[in-house]
C-alpha cells in the first residue's frame, strides 16, 4: 500500500488513472443521489440512478452506473476505505485497461443477473414489489471480486484488524458470502444477493476469461489462472469436494465443448507457462525502462556485455562514472529478478505446501504399513498349536453329543436375531418374547459356573473359545425393549382379534414381568389414545390419506353430499367398533362368566402348561410351546440336538389372580369406567361430525345406519348398546334442530330478499314490472306454444308431455299469481314442502319412541311460529312504510292476501290450526289496512280529478238519458284500478273490497255534493239514480251507502220542489242504462245479484251472462256514453252530418 504524501495534489497524481476515476464517480453520483433524496425525491422515482428491475429495462446505463450510488453516507465511508486501496493495488500490477475491464464484467454481469431473477420471481409469486419495490445500488458486488482477486493473488497473506482478529486472505470471500446467504435468507435480498453473483462472475472472469499481461514460454495470449489451487472446488469445505468437483467438471466440459472458454496456445507438456496477472514479469518490465534511460543518459556503450564482463577489464577500461552506471544497471537487474522470484514464491506457495503435506503424508503412511506388515510377522511367529487333552476312546460318542449339543446351543444364539425380526414383522409378539427368553436360557446354558464345568470336561472354555457366544447375547439384549415397545403399540391396532390381544398382553408380562390384572390397564390406556386420536382427527381424510385443515365447526366446501354422508358414517362407525371391540375383547380374556366357560388367557396359560393336539376354542396365536416354537424355525433339524431341559421349557406365569373374586369385579368396574369416559368423549365429538350434514334427510340417514350397526355389533351388553343409542339419538335430534333452525332462517332470510328486490323494482321504475302493477295484463298473456306444436313433428308422447306442460302453464296463470308475488311465494313454499318433508320422515322413523317425538315437535312448533311471526311482521313493515309508493303497498298486499289463503303453509311449517288461524287473521287484517289506504287515495284521486262542480251542477232542458261524462270516467277508473288491485279471481275478496271501495266513492261523491250547493238539477239526480241501481245490486253489504244516496236525492227533491221544479222518475232509465253498462263496470258490481234484485225481462240463453237485465233493443244508434264534447273542427269528419252528443 502506498503511503499518503504530505500533499493531496502529489498523493491524487500517485493514484493510477482507473481508481481515481472510478472513486470520483462514486463520490460524484453518490452526492447527485443524495441531494435527489433530501429535495423530496422518491427512491422509486429514480430509475435513471439506481437498478429498479421493473423499470431499468428503459435506462440500460444503470446495469453498471447504480453500483456508484451508495444510499448511505456508513456505506459511502466504508466503499472508499475499502476499494480505492484495493484498487490501486490491483491496477499497479494489472493496469488501467484490466481493472477496468474487471470492473465493468464484475458489476455488470451481476446486476443483470440479479434482474433475471427478480422478472422470475415475479411471474411466479405474482408480486409486483420485485420488480418496483427494490433498488439495486452499492458495491457490494466489486467488493467480493476485489477479495477474490486478493484471493488468487495472495492467497495466504494474513489480515489482522486492531491486532485481534486475524484471517487469511483466502478465507474471507466465503465469509462474506456466507453473510449475503444469512441476510437473504432473513429477508434482504436486495442488495445483498449480488455479493453472490459478483462472487461467481469475479471467479469464472479471473479464472478463464482474462487476459494476462505477460508472455507464454510457448508463445501465444494466455487467459485466465488454470493452476489447481485457484479451482472452484477449493472454495468449499471437503466433505462436499466429491459432488462439486462432479458439477465443476461437467460445466467446463460443455462449455468447451460450445467454445465458451477462450483458449490460449500454451502447451503444458512442452513447459509453457504464464505468470500470473501482475507477476515478475510485469514488474521487471517496469523497473528496466529507468535502468535503461540511466544509462542511456549517461551514454553507456551498448555493447558491453554486463553478463560476462571481467572486472578487471571493467576498472581498467572504463571510468568511475562508467563504472557506476554499470553498477546501477546490475543492481536493476537483480532487483528486477529478486522482485520476479518473490512474486513467483508467493503465487505458487499453496502448491509448495500442498505438495510437501501430501509427501509427509505419504511417507507416514508407508511407515504404518510396514509396522503393521512387521507386527504380522511377529504374531504369526508366536502362534503355536494348542494341546487337545488326550481323550481315552469309551469317551468320543460323549464328545461328540457336547460338540453337537454345543453347536445346537451356538445355531440358536445365532439365528435368532433374524428369527426375532421376522417374527416382530409378522406382529407375533409372543412367540418373540418366547424365543427371546429360550435364548437367554441358551446363554445361561453356556455361561454359568456349573455348565463351565461340564464344557471344561470335554475341552471346551466357552469364555476362551467362543467370544462369539457373548456377542450374540448382546446382540439378542436389546430385543426385549424393543419386542416390548412394539406390542404396546400393537394394543392400539383397532382390528386385532381377542387371541391376538391375550398374546400381546402374555408378552408384556413376559418380558417386563408386569401382573397379568395390570396388563388390562395397559390395554385400557392404549385403547384411550386410540380413541383419542379417532376423536381428534378434525380433518376430514379423503380416500389418498390427505387432510384438509377444516376445522370441526366449519362446514367444508364444494363436497358432495354423498361424500360427507358416507365420510360422517365411516368416522362413527370407526368409534362404536373400537369401543365394542375394546369391551368385548377384555370380557373374553378377563371375565369369566362361569367355571364351566375359562377366559382366553385362562385357556392359554392351560395349553402353555398341557399342550395338547387339538386345543378346544384357542386362537392359533396362543397354541405356543417351545418345541412348536423350535420346529417353526427353519434350523428345526439342528435345534433338535439340544438338551431336553431346553426343548422342554415353559416361561413362568403366575395365573393364580385370574381365579380370585376380586379380580373379576375389578375387570368389570374397570371396564364399566372405561366405558363411560368413552361414550363421554363419543358425545361430544359426535356432535361435531354431524355439524357438516345440512339436511334432516342426511342426518336421518346417518342415524338409520348407526343403529342397524349397533344392532349387528359384537361384544356389548344390553345397557351399553341402549346408552350408546341414546348418545346417538341425542346427537341426531341436536342436529336436526340446528339444521331445523338453519333452515327457518335461510327462509325468513330468503323471503325478506325477494321482497326487498320486489319494492326495489316498483320503486325505481314503475314500466319495467308492467305484469306486477296490472295484474289483468297478466291474466290476459297467453303462455307461449311449444315448439313441437308449432313445427308440426313431435311423437305422442312428447305432444302429450308439452300439452300437460302448456296445461300447468295455464293454470298456473289462472291462479292470478304475477311474477313477483310467485317468486316471494315460491320461496315460501319450497322451504316449507322441504321442512315438512323433513319432518315426517323423522316421525316416521321415531314411531317407538313418543316421548323423543313429543319433546322434538315442541321444540320445532317454537321455532316454526317464531318464524311465522317474522315473516308476518316482514310483510307489515313493508306494507306500512310512509316512503313507499302505493304500488308496492297494494302488491305486498297481494303477497299477503295469497299467502292467507295458502292451505298448506302454516300447517308445513308445523304450526297447529289455532296458530294458524292467528296468523291468517293477522295477514287478513293487514290486507285490510293496505286496502283501507288504498281506497283513501284512489278516491280521492278519482274525485278530484274527475267530478267537477260545474258539470254536476249543470241543468239542462231535457231529461238526461244518461251519466254524466265525468261519473262516467270515474266509474271507469275505480273499476280499472280494482282490477290492478288483483281482486278479479277472488270471490270473496273481490266482493269484500269492491263493495267497500263502492261505499268510499260514493261516501266521497256524496260529501262533494253537500259541500257545493250549486251541485243540483236533473243531471244530479240521474247519477245519484244511477248510483242507487249500483249500490243496490250488492244487497244490506251497501246499506249505508244506499241510505246516504237516498238522503242527498230526497234533500235535491226539495230543493227542487222549492224552485217549483218538475219532478222526474229515473228509476227506469238508469235501470236500462245499468243492464247496457254491466259488462263495462263488472268490477264495480258483485259477481251474483242480491235476492232482491234481479234481472229484468223475459229469460234466455244471454241471461246467464247479462246478471242485471238484458238491455232493450233500440232502432237508432246512440252513442251509449257522453266522454266529451265534439270540438268544432272535427264537425266535418262525422258521417252522414250526424252529430256525435
Amino acid at each position: 500500500m502506498a503511503i499518503l504524501s504530505s500533499a493531496p495534489l502529489q498523493f491524487v497524481a500517485s493514484i493510477p488513472p482507473a481508481t481515481r476515476a472510478i472513486t470520483g464517480a462514486t463520490v460524484a453520483v453518490s452526492l447527485l443521489y443524495y441531494f435527489l433524496v433530501f429535495t423530496g425525491s422518491d427512491v422509486a422515482s429514480l430509475p435513471w440512478l439506481v437498478l429498479i428491475p421493473g423499470s431499468s429495462i428503459f435506462y440500460p446505463w444503470t446495469f453498471l452506473t447504480s453500483a456508484f450510488v451508495e444510499s448511505t453516507i456508513i456505506e459511502l465511508l466504508f466503499t472508499l476505505i475499502v476499494v480505492p486501496p484495493s484498487l490501486r493495488y490491483l491496477e499497479r500490477l494489472w493496469g488501467a485497461v484490466e481493472i477496468i475491464k474487471f470492473v465493468a464484467v464484475t458489476i455488470t454481469v451481476s446486476n443483470v443477473i440479479a434482474f433475471g431473477l427478480c422478472w422470475l420471481e415475479y411471474m411466479v409469486f405474482k408480486n409486483p414489489t420485485f420488480l418496483y419495490g427494490q433498488a439495486y445500488h452499492g458495491q457490494m458486488a466489486l467488493q467480493i471480486g476485489i477479495l477474490v482477486a486478493f484471493t488468487q493473488v495472495i492467497p495466504e497473506h494474513q489480515v489482522q484488524l486492531f491486532g485481534v482478529l486475524k484471517a487469511r486472505v483466502k478465507t474471507l470471500p466465503m465469509a462474506y458470502v456466507t453473510f449475503s446467504t444469512v441476510m437473504c435468507i432473513i429477508g434482504f435480498q436486495c442488495p445483498f444477493i449480488v455479493i453472490q453473483f459478483g462472487w461467481l462472475v469475479s471467479y469464472l472472469w479471473l479464472r478463464f476469461y482474462k487476459k494476462n499481461s505477460g508472455e507464454v514460454l510457448s508463445g501465444g495470449p494466455a487467459y485466465g489462472d488454470r493452476s489447481e489451487t485457484f479451482a472452484f472446488v477449493n472454495w468449499f469445505p471437503p466433505f462436499i469436494h466429491g459432488p462439486i468437483t462432479l458439477l465443476a467438471n461437467t460445466a467446463h466440459k460443455l462449455a468447451t465443448k460450445f467454445h465458451l472458454i477462450p483458449s490460449g496456445n500454451m502447451d503444458l507438456e512442452a513447459g509453457g507457462y504464464s505468470q500470473l496477472p501482475g507477476g515478475a514479469r510485469a514488474e521487471a518490465e517496469r523497473r528496466r525502462p529507468s535502468a535503461r534511460a540511466v544509462s542511456s543518459s549517461q551514454k553507456l556503450n551498448g555493447s558491453i556485455d554486463l553478463h560476462n564482463i571481467d572486472p578487471d577489464e571493467l576498472f581498467t577500461k572504463h571510468t568511475i562514472s562508467e563504472i557506476k552506471l554499470v553498477q546501477s544497471r546490475l543492481r536493476a537487474e537483480a532487483e528486477a529478478k529478486q522482485e520476479e522470484l518473490r512474486l513467483m514464491v508467493g503465487e505458487r506457495y499453496r502448491d509448495l505446501l500442498e505438495a510437501s503435506t501430501s509427501i509427509l503424508n505419504l511417507a507416514k503412511s508407508s511407515k504404518h504399513v510396514l509396522e503393521a506388515l512387521e507386527e504380522m510377522r511377529d504374531t504369526v511367529n508366536s502362534i503355536t498349536p494348542a494341546r487337545t487333552p488326550r481323550r481315552a476312546p469309551t469317551g468320543e460318542d460323549k464328545h461328540l453329543q457336547a460338540l453337537q449339543s454345543l453347536s445346537a446351543h451356538v445355531k440358536l444364539l445365532l439365528d435368532a436375531p433374524e428369527h426375532l425380526w421376522r417374527l416382530m414383522e409378522r406382529k407375533a409378539y409372543l412367540n418373540a418374547s418366547w424365543l427371546f427368553l429360550l435364548a437367554r436360557v441358551v446363554h445361561r446354558a453356556l455361561s454359568q459356573e456349573d455348565e463351565e464345568q461340564t464344557w471344561h470336561a470335554y475341552g471346551i472354555d466357552v469364555a476362551e473359545q467362543l467370544p462369539l457366544v457373548q456377542r450374540q447375547w448382546d446382540t439378542i439384549t436389546p430385543f426385549r425393549s424393543q419386542i416390548s415397545h412394539k406390542a404396546t403399540l400393537y394394543l392400539r391396532e383397532t382390528t386385532s382379534t381377542p387371541g391376538e390381544v391375550c398374546a400381546t398382553l402374555l408378552t408384556l408380562h413376559l418380558l417386563e414381568s408386569r401382573p397379568l390384572p395390570e396388563t388390562l390397564s395397559i390395554y385400557l390406556a392404549q385403547r384411550t389414545k386410540t380413541l383419542s386420536t379417532l376423536l381428534t382427527r378434525t380433518a376430514s381424510t379423503s380416500a389418498n390419506g390427505n387432510a384438509s385443515d377444516t376445522k370441526m365447526n366449519v362446514k367444508p366446501l364444494h363436497r358432495p353430499r354423498k361424500v360427507v354422508v358416507k365420510e360422517t358414517k365411516q368416522r362413527v362407525e370407526a368409534v362404536l367398533d373400537l369401543i365394542a371391540r375394546t369391551v368385548g375383547s377384555a370380557r373374553l380374556i378377563f371375565a369369566s362368566t362361569s367355571p364351566d366357560h375359562p377366559t382366553i388367557m385362562q385357556q392359554a396359560l392351560a395349553f402353555f402348561q398341557a399342550p395338547t393336539d387339538q386345543p378346544e376354542n384357542l386362537s392359533p396365536e396362543l397354541q405356543l410351546s417351545t418345541q412348536i416354537l423350535l420346529t417353526s424355525l427353519p434350523s428345526a433339524s439342528q435345534l433338535l440336538l439340544l438338551p431336553p431341559a431346553i426343548r422342554s421349557y415353559k416361561p413362568y406365569i403366575d395365573g393364580a389372580p385370574l381365579a380370585s373374586s376380586d379380580f373379576h369385579s375389578q375387570v368389570q368396574q374397570k371396564l364399566d369406567s372405561w366405558f363411560k369416559k368413552a361414550i363421554y368423549e363419543l358425545r361430544e365429538a359426535l356432535v361435531d361430525w354431524l355439524t357438516p350434514l345440512e339436511s334432516v334427510r342426511d342426518v336421518w340417514d346417518v342415524r338409520r345406519t348407526l343403529l342397524q350397526w349397533l344392532g349387528n355389533a359384537e361384544g356389548l351388553l344390553p345397557s351399553e348398546r341402549e346408552a350408546l343409542e341414546a348418545i346417538i339419538d341425542g346427537a341426531a335430534l341436536q342436529q336436526a334442530a340446528t339444521v331445523w333452525k338453519a333452515a327457518l332462517v335461510r327462509l325468513e332470510t330468503s323471503f325478506s330478499e325477494a321482497v326487498a328486490a320486489a319494492v326495489k323494482a316498483l320503486t325505481e321504475d314503475t314500466d319495467a314490472q308492467p305484469l306486477d302493477t296490472r295484474p289483468i295484463e297478466y291474466l290476459f298473456q297467453a303462455p307461449s306454444i311449444p315448439l313441437g306444436f308449432q313445427a308440426g313433428t313431435h311423437s305422442a308422447a312428447a305432444a302429450a308431455a308439452q300439452f300437460s306442460k302448456y296445461k300447468s302453464a295455464l293454470e298456473h296463470q289462472l291462479g292470478g299469481r304475477t311474477p313477483m308475488v310467485d317468486s316471494a311465494l315460491n320461496v315460501l313454499e319450497s322451504h316449507a314442502l322441504q321442512l315438512r318433508d323433513d319432518l315426517a320422515c323423522l316421525q316416521k322413523s321415531l314411531d317407538s319412541k313418543s316421548e323423543l317425538i313429543k319433546r322434538l315437535s315442541e321444540a320445532y312448533r317454537l321455532d316454526s311460529e317464531s318464524t311465522c311471526k317474522n315473516i308476518c311482521e316482514v310483510l307489515e313493515r313493508t306494507a306500512t312504510h310512509e316512503d313507499h309508493p302505493l304500488r308496492v303497498s297494494t302488491c305486498i298486499s297481494r303477497i299477503t292476501q295469497e299467502l292467507a289463503k295458502s292451505p298448506g303453509f302454516f300447517v308445513h311449517l308445523g304450526c297447529d290450526e289455532a296458530t294458524t288461524q292467528l296468523f291468517r287473521e293477522r295477514l287478513g287484517a293487514l290486507v285490510a289496512t293496505v286496502v283501507r289506504e288504498w281506497q283513501k287515495q284512489i278516491v280521492l284521486r278519482i274525485v278530484e280529478r274527475h267530478i267537477d262542480y260545474r258539470s254536476l251542477g249543470t241543468g239542462g232542458s231535457s231529461e238526461p238519458m244518461r251519466p254524466s261524462a265525468g261519473l262516467t270516467e270515474a266509474l271507469l277508473s275505480l273499476s280499472s284500478e280494482l282490477q290492478h288491485l288483483g281482486v278479479h279471481l277472488d270471490r270473496d275478496y273481490r266482493q269484500r273490497h269492491a263493495a267497500s271501495t263502492l261505499q268510499c266513492f260514493i261516501a266521497a261523491l256524496c260529501d262533494r255534493v253537500e259541500r257545493d250547493p250549486s251541485a243540483a238539477g236533473p243531471q244530479v239526480l240521474w247519477d245519484l239514480s244511477f248510483l242507487r241501481h249500483i249500490v243496490r245490486t250488492w244487497g244490506p253489504s251497501c246499506q249505508d251507502a244506499l241510505e246516504r244516496i237516498d238522503h242527498i236525492v230526497i234533500s235535491l227533491r226539495e230543493d227542487a220542489d222549492a224552485q217549483d221544479e218538475p219532478e222526474v222518475d229515473f228509476d227506469s232509465s238508469t235501470q236500462a242504462y245499468l243492464a247496457k253498462t254491466q259488462i263495462l263496470l263488472a268490477s264495480l258490481l258483485p259477481s251474483r245479484p242480491a235476492a232482491e234484485v234481479g234481472p229484468t225481462g223475459k229469460a234466455d240463453k244471454s241471461s246467464s251472462l247479462l246478471l242485471f237485465g238484458i238491455p232493450p233493443a233500440e232502432h237508432g244508434f246512440e252513442s251509449a256514453l257522453q266522454l266529451i264534447k265534439t270540438p268544432p273542427r272535427f264537425g266535418l269528419l262525422l258521417a252522414g252530418g250526424a252529430a256525435l252528443r
